[in-house]
């Protein structure tokens, strides 16, 4: 007859095998990652691609910037800024626009011949423009047009 052995023995055995397993994946797992950042290929193409969709977004505020008709070419403006103004310009004209369809107001070749011109830009901030607007007939109208911080 044969000896035979504890269960503790087997249990303590099946415990060390195991283990062994874990720490084998454990390995695995971190030569892949170490494989990964070595290489650094996927890092790399996300980074790349972020630093592209970042060119593309400043290109975007660039020309908004250059779209704005009260801002200096060597204003240097915030993104947050730009979009501002953007929103208080498009306001202004949605407004003027407002304001020329009422029958009233002045007859169409005035209406048309009128011009935005910038003259003012102050320090403070928030940002601080005003526009004078002068039409066929002579007449001005002044307005400013503040960018407001929320």
């Amino acid at each position: 007859m044969g000896r035979r052995r504890p269960d503790w023995w087997s249990e303590q055995q099946q415990q060390q095998q195991q283990q062994q397993q874990q720490e084998q994946r454990r390995q695995e797992q971190h030569r892949q990652l170490q494989d990964l950042s070595d290489d650094g290929c996927p890092r790399n193409a996300a980074n790349a691609r972020e630093r592209a969709r970042m060119r593309v977004l400043s290109k975007a505020f660039s020309r908004l910037k250059t779209t704005l008709p009260w801002v200096p070419a060597d204003t240097k403006l915030s993104k947050l800024d730009t979009l501002r103004l953007a929103t208080t310009y498009i306001a202004h004209l949605s407004s003027l626009l407002a304001t020329s369809e009422q029958p009233d107001v002045a007859p169409a070749g005035e209406r048309a011949a009128t011009a935005a011109v910038p003259i003012a830009v102050t320090s403070s901030l928030p940002p601080t423009y005003s526009v004078t607007e002068r039409s066929n007939s002579g007449e001005t109208s002044a307005t400013t047009i503040r960018c407001s911080r929320r």
